[in-house]
């Protein structure tokens, strides 16, 4: 019985080795939307990940203002956020792929306004999802055109949302 744990552990960790590793960067075209108040501060949203298994990844996503927005007479800015994310990747060999991201976000929210008014920055943290296609360009490789959609929080009249696209180049 002994003898088969070291079997079994190296047959896990085979399964576990890295295929893959990928950084990519993306434009997030973002919706901030605040008891039915819209603003549209943009952001760009830098991303590391690495193959766990077989087409499934771990990735952790960095992201910068990269423009504000105002509603009435208050200025919304997304100082940054960070997000960690199960990453789910088609299991199509061609050319374009799509893929699932299950995680955990963590935004900074700054608002700026008059006197009289808020001025801050919120912190909203929890559960964020994304949903994307990725189209491998043939005269480069490992190079990849990426757009999808990307939901960080969706909760207590607070919505972050928005339309991302970008590259990514695994190596």
């Amino acid at each position: 019985m002994k003898s088969l744990v070291p079997l079994f552990l190296l047959t896990i960790s085979s399964q576990l080795h890295a295929n893959e590793s990928y950084v990519g960067i993306d434009y997030f075209a973002s919706r901030l939307d605040i008891a039915n108040e819209e603003s549209k501060p943009a952001m760009v949203n830098l991303r590391l990940g690495t193959e766990l298994m077989r087409k499934i990844y771990i990735e952790g996503q960095y992201m910068v203002s990269s423009s504000d927005d105002d509603v009435y007479r208050l200025n919304m800015d997304f100082d940054e956020s960070y997000g960690a994310y199960l990453r789910f990747e088609s299991l199509s060999e061609g050319d374009l792929t799509t893929e699932i991201s299950l995680g955990y976000a963590s935004t900074d929210i700054a608002t700026k306004g008059p006197e009289d008014t808020y001025t801050g920055t919120d912190t909203v943290v929890g559960f964020a999802w994304g949903i994307a296609l990725n189209q491998r360009i043939q005269w480069v490789e490992g190079l990849k055109l990426r757009a999808g959609y990307q939901s960080l929080y969706d909760k207590d009249d607070i919505k972050i949302d928005g339309f991302t696209l970008g590259f990514s180049y695994s190596f």
